[in-house]
Parts: C-alpha cells; structure tokens; sequence
C-alpha cells in the first residue's frame, strides 16, 4: 500500500484509498438486482430513506489506473448510481490533501475522470 493508508481501516477502505491515488478513473453502471432490494421495491418500501422516489439499482464499476502501482477495479452495488459510487474514490484522496495542507483547501489536481454518457441508465430512478 501507499505512504498515508489508513492502516486501522477494512481491506475495502484500504482499497478505496489507494484506488483515490491514482491519475485516472474510468467509471460505469449497469442494472443490477439485488433480492433484497427488490422485495422493498415490490412491497413499495424506498430503497434509499435519503431518496424514496429512486428506484434503480446499479452495479458500478471504477478502475483507478497509475503508473505506480497495478491497476485497482472496485464494484459497488446498489441503490447509488456511477456518479455518486465516484464521489466516494475523491473523496478519500481529499481527506488526506486536507490534511496534509492543515486544513487547507487543496491545490494539487486529484486526478481526470472519464465522464459516460448520460443516457436513462445513468440518470437517478
């Protein structure tokens, strides 16, 4: 793992980290069913408390690249489409610039994301 991984977290959160240290992130969703999100659709419970009017439920996949290290895919499944799975990769790499600047806002790029197309199967419900 890199310099900075946060050694007391899961391997999944160790994952996550290194995969926000690359340059690069190539992202997209695909439709998923998950048995126990389709129940709480059929009995019209909100799959997500946050967003009842949502019903979709995605697979995303993100591959993290860089030249130091082999490539990293991660896969989230769920009610939350490729643009919000993304938001998580960044995330965890702006925390640590965070602070490393003392609490500065952070000036090194974090990196490119290949953007998908927006058609229906990206969009939110």
């Amino acid at each position: 793992m890199g310099h900075g991984h946060p050694a007391d977290g899961t391997g999944s959160q160790r994952l996550l980290w290194e995969a926000a240290q690359g340059e690069l992130f190539h992202n997209d969703d695909t439709h998923m069913q998950v048995l126990e999100l389709t129940t709480k659709k059929k009995n019209g419970e909100p799959i997500r408390e946050d967003a009842p009017e949502r019903k979709a439920v995605f697979t995303t996949g993100i591959l993290s690249v860089s030249e130091l290290r082999p490539q990293i895919a991660l896969f989230f499944t769920g009610p939350n489409h490729s643009g919000e799975n993304l938001r998580k990769v960044p995330q965890q790499r702006i925390a640590e610039l965070v602070a490393r600047a003392g609490n500065q806002v952070p000036t090194e790029p974090l990196g490119e994301v290949d953007l998908v197309p927006a058609d229906s199967g990206n969009s939110p419900g």
